[in-house]
């Protein structure tokens, strides 16, 4: 009986953990090839939202591989317009090692920040465990610390980087993807100075970050960040912050041809728009140059479909040249240009 009782409560104590487990590998995607789409707004000084300076961005879980020590999730990003943001190459990469209920971030330093030249990011690249899924909530723990003492104005002056981070309460969000029970951490990268018994802060950046099962970061808020240089006869200037949240995948609307030749004489020709992404393309089309010669026989439609178009003759047999728009203003890649060139 004993026994059995022994057998019954290990296996309780089993389940329930294994019920509230912090597992890394849970709140990230589980194989190579998986995209986030995000939008991102800046912050202006006075940390308002500036949505005419947003952008989109792609993240792509690329591959694992062994990065500086570690078997890392390697992810490379791209960001600009929907416009125009498919068509660039992807020119940065960041690196995730997720170990038990840890999940380290190779982190390396702020460009730029470094106005006074004293080195204090000089030793900041590393691997670093930044989000500890287990932490006690509302409890902090220290990311990085480096003191850097540099001779001021004859005054020795201790310079102190530190990244601080917490775990606050799990949080329900509601996101593009639908609705998710994320971890939520706030860190901060704060520098301070000091100067004999005098204790000087100089930069504060706070950073909530938002975590969601099988799809990691869906939402980061950081505002922007005042520095203070003027007790080293320097002007201030403020850090921008910025807000991103995840998108659905996107409509992505395409043609199967951009350019189209046809003949002297009257004739009718099309092309193909289709979505190669997710959701739905509604598509308008528009002769923006060619009016006089170019007629459009289909202008307007939902999801994939033929665009047809007539042309009248070309009396003189010289080259002249048409232009079709085509729209999905809710789309990325749109609006797509169509050449059409009769010679």
């Amino acid at each position: 009986m004993i026994k059995q009782l022994f057998i019954f409560v290990s296996l309780i104590i089993f389940f329930t953990f294994s019920l509230y487990a912090q597992n890394a590998s849970d709140y990230f995607p589980s194989a190579p090839g998986f995209k986030w789409f995000s939008k991102t707004i800046p912050f202006d000084s006075l940390n308002h939202l500036v949505d005419s300076l947003s952008y989109v961005n792609i993240d792509s879980f690329a591959v694992n591989r062994d990065y500086i020590g570690k078997p890392a999730k390697v992810i490379i990003s791209k960001s600009g317009t929907k416009e125009t943001v498919l068509k660039k190459s992807y020119y940065d990469t960041s690196y995730v090692f997720l170990d038990s209920t840890n999940i380290w971030n190779y982190m390396s330093s702020f460009p730029g920040i470094d106005t006074l030249s004293i080195g204090i990011f000089n030793t900041f690249n590393g691997w670093y465990s930044v989000y500890r899924l287990s932490q006690t909530i509302n409890s902090s723990y220290t990311i990085y610390t480096k003191d850097t003492i540099v001779n001021y104005s004859g005054f020795n002056t201790t310079f102190t980087h530190v990244v601080n981070a917490k775990r606050l309460a799990d949080q329900t969000i509601s996101t593009a993807l639908g609705n998710f029970l994320c971890k939520k951490f706030i860190l901060t990268d704060a520098i301070k100075a000091k100067i004999s018994f005098f204790s000087i802060p100089i930069l504060n950046v706070n950073d909530t970050v938002y975590i969601a099962p099988g799809n990691y970061i869906v939402r980061d808020i950081r505002p922007s960040a005042n520095v203070d240089l003027s007790s080293f006869g320097q002007e201030a200037f403020f850090i921008p912050g910025s807000r991103m949240d995840i998108l659905a995948p996107p409509a992505i609307l395409d043609v199967n041809h951009e350019e189209i030749l046809t003949k002297y004489s009257a004739g009718d020709s099309s092309f193909a728009v289709f979505n190669s992404g997710s959701d739905t393309i509604h598509w308008n089309a528009k002769v923006i140059a060619g009016s006089l010669w170019l007629h459009l026989i289909d202008s307007l439609g939902t999801g994939n479909g033929t665009i047809r178009f007539s042309y009248n003759p070309n009396p003189d047999n010289t080259l002249r040249i048409g232009l079709i728009n085509v729209v999905d203003s809710n789309a990325w890649a749109s609006p797509q240009i169509i050449t059409i060139t009769q010679e």
